[in-house]
């Protein structure tokens, strides 16, 4: 009886293993040399979910080469290698990439169990709150109930459970816009742009601003000290006051209708320019001109300072529907409502004032699917170029500097950002730098001291580093003070300058990142550039609630299935049914446990193939109890019934279950060929299945119905054959 009490013992050991693997959400283990995480907190005994039991979202991807042409097999193997390694750096739950077509020329990303989705957004001037915003993304007008808003970096952070994406034709092209583009309009269409103006004094004569003329320098005044120089300024429109009135500005504004007359010290009078006037313009002139443009609900009214005193030539206007700057298809920009708006009334009378507040200086989609699909869609090419900043100084002694009537603090602005400015005949244009995207070792999100907001941070390799140290040092000792512009995927990020030179091979990019951004970036950089383009032409939800409704009832047919299995094995067949109904639960459990640790994707056909494995399990209990049976009908003892129905049914169960096993297989090959995820979840369900109700049917059942056999329970003969056998009077009283 050793032997049958060791098995014993190891049965139970690998039962309570199991439990415990299944009764703890997630498993994790970390050694020095090997290291262990599996599990889900979120999921049923922390199972790895499909797509149809989780949710989450179907993508295919057509791929093709920058000339328009279909790309070969080994570009769409490296974008699979690709994309495996961005997903899985993003932390994706068991994500399926495959290669569609023969030849293959798409690929299908699926991502189970994503979602939630954030909206990142920024109102110049921060003019709106986070509990405005949240209650207009809560109300019927936008019907996202679940909405928390938070802020983060003076960024209003959205939350909500998902955004509906767009929907496509096969052809790529958007039959449906997606919900973040709606929710875009309604949040602009809710949150006016208000616009405070004020118009210029004007030359009643010819309608213009007059400019300011220089000095003359006449052989008169040639010796004639700073002090003596009369010089009268153009006059300027009033201050502009703040758009929450905290900040009245100057309320009086510059009028000159009979200017009093300049004289010199000889009491001469001197020309002190133009005369100028504000025109009086009214609130019915400036609705009309909006009206002309379309507008014909912007609200006009005048602005008042903080005594609550009407600041004369000052207006506020709310402009509904302004929305973000757009392009045609030439590639030019469309003007924008508020640009129509300041040109109509610039018509009206030249303006001297016109600043918004309230537009929308950011809106990112980001979390869950559409940060992943912005992670999977787009190259991530890290370029820098050397900047020759618009100089300082004049290109030709005697030219009139800064350009356009610039003052020099304005220059000194915009003569690196400007394209205008940076380019000839002001700058030098931009160079590119030799730093490849193969030439960066690392790239991770985090934070830098004193730097507002997540960075990117970069290492380069030695050639990168050299090369970085190179330009550095070339613009920390130009005299013009150039910059180092850094674009990824084309567009700037970042234009800085650099005191000295950076030789240590590590850097950080900053912008306008929101968290998951930066660790998006980090993720594309450090996977690399695809070698092909990518056009997202499906895209397939599946619901959450339809996954969790679809697994509830896969785990009640299951149940009741192997409950019905159990109670027909244990009526019929007594005690061999009841052991086999002991190695039925050991084997679900231990299957289970094995699929969380490996881990195994559960799907809605995996399922299906769990509980066909369960049936494959009792057919080779029902064969061993038959054997059984037969032996203790031809007068053999029980335990030498037991062994010997055990070895002969043995061949049976083999055979029976290599076949399964090879079934399996070339399900599984076809699958993987024909990019059919649900028969290779099948395929590789039903095969483990197979091998493990192999150890339960035989050896479990074995050891226990040994242990049994050597119990008072022995002794009843009856009990060890089905109900209405016959025959076993010869066996009762027998000995081994």
């Amino acid at each position: 009886m050793r032997r049958p009490r060791r098995g014993l013992v190891l049965l139970a050991i690998l039962f309570a293993l199991s439990v415990a693997v299944l009764a703890v959400p997630r498993v994790e283990i970390n050694t020095p040399i090997w290291g262990l995480d599996r599990g889900d907190e979120e999921n049923i005994l922390g199972l790895s979910l499909g797509l149809d039991l989780k949710g989450g979202s179907h993508l295919v991807y057509k791929a093709t080469k920058e000339d328009g042409s279909a790309a070969d097999a080994e570009d769409l193997e490296g974008v699979r290698k690709i994309l495996e390694k961005r997903v899985s750096s993003f932390g994706l739950a068991e994500p399926t990439i495959q290669l569609l077509g023969n030849p293959a020329d798409r690929v299908l990303v699926q991502l189970p169990g994503l979602s939630g989705a954030t909206i990142a957004v920024d109102f110049d001037g921060n003019t709106v709150f986070a509990e405005e915003l949240e209650a207009f993304l809560q109300s019927a007008a936008v019907g996202h109930p679940e909405t928390k808003v938070s802020i983060d970096e003076n960024q209003l952070i959205a939350r909500m459970d998902e955004l509906r994406p767009a929907l496509r034709a096969t052809d790529g092209s958007v039959i449906t816009e997606s919900e973040a583009d709606v929710i875009r309009r309604a949040v602009e269409d809710n949150f006016p742009v208000t616009a405070v103006i004020s118009f210029a004094a004007i030359d009643p004569e010819t309608g213009e601003i007059p400019l300011a003329a220089e000095p003359a320098d006449d052989s008169e005044n040639a010796g004639t000290s700073d002090d003596e120089v009369l010089a009268t300024p153009v006059p300027q429109p009033a201050a502009t006051p703040s758009a929450d009135g905290s900040d009245g500005g100057d309320p009086t504004p510059v009028q000159t209708d009979e200017p009093a007359p300049v004289l010199a010290d000889d009491d001469t009078p001197v020309d002190v320019g133009p005369v100028t006037i504000v025109p009086e313009i009214t609130i019915e002139q400036i609705q009309g001109a909006l009206v002309g443009i379309g507008l014909t609900n912007a609200l006009v009214e005048t602005v008042n300072d903080t005594a609550g005193e009407v600041i004369d030539n000052f207006w506020s206007i709310e402009l509904i529907g302004v929305r973000a700057q757009e392009f045609g298809e030439n590639g030019d920009s469309i003007p924008t409502l508020a640009e129509e708006a300041r040109e109509a009334l610039d018509a009206l009378s030249p303006l001297g004032v016109f600043v918004t507040s309230g537009t929308i200086e950011l809106w990112a989609v980001g979390g869950g699917v559409q940060e992943a699909k912005h992670l999977i869609g787009q190259t991530a090419q890290l370029d820098f170029r050397e900047r020759k900043c618009g100089t300082l100084t004049p290109p030709t002694i005697g030219d009139a500097w800064p350009p356009d009537g610039l003052s020099g603090e304005e220059w000194r602005t915009v003569r690196c950002v400007d394209e205008t400015y940076w380019n000839p005949p002001y700058g030098g244009g931009e160079q590119d730098i030799d730093i490849q995207g193969s030439d960066l070792t690392d790239a991770f999100a985090g934070t830098q001291p004193g730097v507002v907001g997540p960075v990117v941070n970069i290492s380069f390799n030695d050639h990168g580093s050299d090369e970085f140290c190179d330009v550095t040092g070339r613009i920390s000792r130009a005299t013009n003070q150039d910059v180092l512009a850094i674009y990824l995927d084309g567009e700037e990020l970042v234009a800085p300058s650099a005191s000295t030179a950076i030789c240590n091979g590590s850097a950080y990019i900053f912008g306008n990142f929101t968290a998951e951004r930066a660790r998006t970036v980090s993720i594309q950089l450090r996977s690399g550039s695809l070698p092909v383009n990518l056009e997202l032409i499906q895209e397939r939800n599946v619901d959450a609630t339809l996954g969790s409704d679809s697994l509830r009832k896969s785990v009640i047919a299951g149940i009741i299935g192997l409950g019905l299995v159990l109670v027909f094995m244990v009526m019929y067949y007594k005690i061999p049914g009841f052991v086999a109904a002991l190695a039925l639960i050991l084997y679900a459990v231990v299957l289970l446990a094995l699929f969380k640790l490996m881990p195994v994707t559960l799907t809605l056909s995996g399922v299906a193939a769990l509980i066909l494995s369960i049936g494959l399990a009792v057919d080779a209990n029902i064969l061993i109890a038959e054997r059984t049976k037969e032996e203790l009908r031809m007068g053999r003892a029980l335990l030498a019934s037991i062994t010997t129905g055990f070895d002969r049914a043995w061949p049976s169960i083999r055979d029976g279950n290599i076949s399964t096993i090879i079934t399996c297989i070339v399900l599984f090959w076809f699958g993987d060929r024909l990019g059919t995820s649900l028969i290779q979840g099948f395929a590789l369900t039903l095969g483990i299945g197979v091998v493990v109700s192999m150890l339960t049917a035989f050896f479990a059942s074995r050891v226990i119905m040994r242990s049994i056999a050597g119990t008072s329970l022995g002794r009843r003969i009856d009990s060890f054959v089905p109900v209405g056998s016959i025959g076993v009077d010869r066996a009762i009283g027998s000995g081994e």
